[in-house]
């Protein structure tokens, strides 16, 4: 699951069952589902740890809160091993609004759902690796209980004779994490190549300065402040590319590291940018990367509608709302870009012979009746 969608729709799905027991609890009874108050919110938290900050986790968490402080009294009472006598009309009003706003959150939810890409169906496999360091003394990845400064995702073809042996990265704008261009990178693996995205919050990598540089911030602050003021966030589009240039070469390291073996020659890597990454794909351009195939720019694509947004149409449709545009599940816009940047990446420079198992076995008995 690539989306916080499901962990949402469950948190609401608790809050309403802890509500609907004023009609469901006989009196004279141990009230335990008031336990699901502070079980909903300890959720809403986590879910914002795990997922960042949004505007469904925030509007959850504040459900969450104001539900368990409306049961705050029938918990004490839960905790003392109390029976229920009766609901007091505060707590019956209090409730009532909790069920309204879960009901209309869930609305929302529903209809701005993102559409799902099953992995299955596209016969590709994911991969995750958390990294620790900096950029000024480098990345590693990282071991178990370490904090971690990054994580990479990876989609690849299922089996490993389909992967063509070209690499692309994926360079994501700070408006919309790797998450947002996941439809994009499992169409591509899906054509054969293996597909790398990183999110960086190392400690020299500061956007703004502020506790809006911590991940679960950042992605919704960098929203905000585009829709507050788009020309003056267009205005610092050279410090993006500042900070941009040096995940570049961040994503550029492992990617090299990763690919690099001692029995094949390793093709030259792809690199894909939305719009922050512009002016630093025309600087690296100019230094002719022997290890770089070329330079893609998302933004210059007709078809690419929501600009340094990633693919909100798919992953996330209330966002696109903000930019004009509409959930898209039949994937048109998306199928016309992934053909564009198939026609941008160079031709390989070495040929990558695959011979399926069965076919082998036939090539070897050939072989050995013509010496019979």
């Amino acid at each position: 699951m690539e989306t916080p969608f499901l962990g949402e729709l469950l948190i609401i799905f608790l809050i309403l069952l802890n509500c609907v027991r004023i009609f469901l609890l006989k009196f004279g009874k141990i009230d335990s589902l008031t336990i699901l108050a502070p079980i909903s919110v300890v959720l809403a938290i986590l879910q914002i740890f795990a997922w960042n900050v949004d505007i469904f986790s925030l509007s959850i968490l504040a459900i969450s809160i104001f539900c368990f402080f409306t049961n705050f009294r029938a918990f004490l009472r839960f905790s003392g091993g109390l029976y229920v006598d009766h609901y007091s009309v505060g707590f019956k009003i209090g409730t009532f609004f909790v069920i309204l706003l879960c009901l209309f959150e869930g609305a929302i939810l529903v209809k701005y759902r993102p559409v799902f890409l099953n992995r299955k169906e596209f016969n590709i496999v994911e991969e995750k690796f958390r990294l620790s360091g900096d950029f000024s003394a480098g990345f590693e990845k990282s071991e178990n209980f370490v904090f971690s400064s990054a994580e990479i995702r990876v989609f690849s073809p299922v089996k490993k004779e389909n992967f063509n042996g070209q690499s692309i990265i994926l360079i994501s704008d700070k408006r919309a994490d790797s998450v947002e261009y996941v439809p994009y990178m499992k169409m591509l693996a899906a054509k054969g190549f293996k597909v790398y995205s990183g999110d960086f919050y190392a400690r020299d990598g500061k956007w703004f300065h502020n506790l809006a540089d911590f991940k679960v911030f950042r992605k919704f602050f960098m929203q905000i402040n585009y829709f507050q003021n788009p020309v003056k966030f267009e205005m610092q589009k050279e410090f993006y590319s500042f900070n941009e240039a040096r995940e570049i070469r961040a994503m550029l390291d492992f990617v090299s590291a990763e690919e690099k073996t001692a029995e094949s020659s390793v093709e030259p890597i792809f690199v894909v940018g939305d719009w922050m990454s512009d002016i630093c794909f025309d600087d690296f351009s100019k230094e002719n990367l022997e290890s770089v195939s070329g330079f893609f720019k998302l933004s210059d694509l007709t078809e690419y509608s929501s600009k340094g947004f990633g693919f909100v149409q798919q992953t996330s449709p209330f966002t696109a709302r903000f930019l004009n545009l509409e959930r898209e599940p039949n994937l048109g816009n998306l199928t016309a870009i992934v053909e564009k940047t198939l026609d941008a990446i160079p031709a390989p420079l070495y040929k990558k012979e695959i011979i399926e198992p069965q076919n082998h076995a036939e090539e070897q008995s050939q072989n050995l009746e013509l010496f019979d």
